[in-house]
């Protein structure tokens, strides 16, 4: 096979792709039942639109507010932001345990996806959490535990959360942060008793990269890199007004997050 075979048939995959992916619309004023997700007869809901998507969709919000009682992510590629020219806020309650986070990638498989020009406010312990399997069983094999991967926030705003505004789990890999403002961590009644909240808290996730975002008024660290993180990156931010550090990296995390397969040392 030449080399303009090879061409011609990635462009195709990438155009069958495009094909296939769908976009919702949600609304205030839109309606679960009669809506069909289309921009003149929206759905009410994210939750809603969640439970329709399916891998490479879009999610358009329109301006407005949104209640969250913990939104999951599912979806591969999936994308989820405002409407042009509107501004769409997701809020989750802070002092409810059972929504521990506004918005949650939940499974640890998920691959690829955007959050982009949304206002994330609350979550019991966090504004989004990437998750893993880390955790889930001490017998899995080191080499089958992963994480979210290859997400990007980009334009958001997310603040006001129990704990961490942003968590990346052990193997959350690859998760770009950029041109966001991030602020008031640990606002919740979770943070009073064992009091620690990052504006960004990586433990473990390799590749994270956070650019141009303004972080401040966080109760502990404003960006934190840690438990064997590699390839951190971490630039054109401003941090200000941390309760501890501004950018901290390295340091101590518990022995069970690190893995001793990649970065033995």
């Amino acid at each position: 096979m030449n080399y303009k075979t090879i061409l011609f048939a990635f462009f195709c995959c990438l155009f069958s792709l495009n094909l296939s992916a769908s976009t919702y619309y949600v609304a205030t004023n839109g309606n679960d039942n009669s809506g069909n997700g289309s921009v003149g007869n929206p759905y009410k809901t994210l939750q809603h639109a969640l439970e329709v998507a399916v891998d490479n969709d879009i999610i358009e919000l329109r301006g407005g507010n949104y209640t969250s009682n913990e939104i999951r992510i599912n979806q591969n590629n999936l994308t989820i932001r405002s409407y042009q020219g509107e501004w769409a806020i997701i809020t989750a309650p802070t002092n409810v345990e059972d929504a521990t986070s506004c918005i949650w990638y939940h499974e640890p498989e998920i691959v690829g996806g955007t959050l982009e020009r949304l206002e994330i406010v609350g979550g019991y312990y966090y504004g989004i959490k990437f998750e893993s399997n880390w955790d889930w069983d001490n017998t899995v094999p080191m080499a089958q535990r992963r994480g979210v991967s290859n997400v990007t926030i980009r334009n958001c705003k997310i603040h006001n959360t129990g704990r961490d505004c942003i968590k990346l789990a052990p193997a959350a890999d690859n998760i770009t942060i950029e041109g966001c403002e991030i602020y008031n961590s640990g606002i919740g009644p979770v943070n009073v008793a064992d009091q620690n909240a990052e504006g960004i808290d990586c433990v473990n996730g390799d590749n994270l990269t956070v650019r141009n975002c303004y972080i401040h008024h966080t109760f502990s660290t404003g960006i934190y890199s840690k438990g064997g993180a590699i390839n951190t990156l971490i630039e054109n931010n401003l941090v200000s007004n941390c309760g501890e550090g501004g950018i901290m990296l390295g340091f101590y995390t518990d022995e069970e997050w690190f893995d001793t397969q990649i970065n033995p040392n």
